[in-house]
């Protein structure tokens, strides 16, 4: 998704970004979270959910909230194919 439509993938990261209270969290979570979701053709995102913990539920729960926080997006491309997309998002601490 992001080699073809690298523009709207950073779009969502900058949206995200904005919306994660990571600030918030315990400085000692070294392990990231994984989230997955489902962008539909208008930007409206379902199905948020942890697919790898970080082991720290407050950490895993920020994650979650960012996205629901960032719904919607922008519309998926015109030239994407498809009428949904599953997104793979990784959160870091630094």
């Amino acid at each position: 998704f992001g080699n073809r439509f690298g523009y709207y993938e950073q779009l969502i990261r900058d949206k995200v970004a904005r919306n994660w209270r990571s600030q918030d969290l315990d400085a000692t979570v070294r392990n990231p979270v994984v989230i997955m979701f489902d962008i539909l053709r208008t930007g409206v995102v379902q199905n948020v959910r942890v697919s790898r913990s970080s082991g720290n539920f407050a950490a895993d729960q920020s994650a979650q909230r960012a996205i629901v926080m960032s719904n919607p997006f922008p519309p998926l491309p015109a030239q994407y194919e498809r009428e949904s997309a599953t997104i793979e998002f990784v959160f870091r601490l630094q």
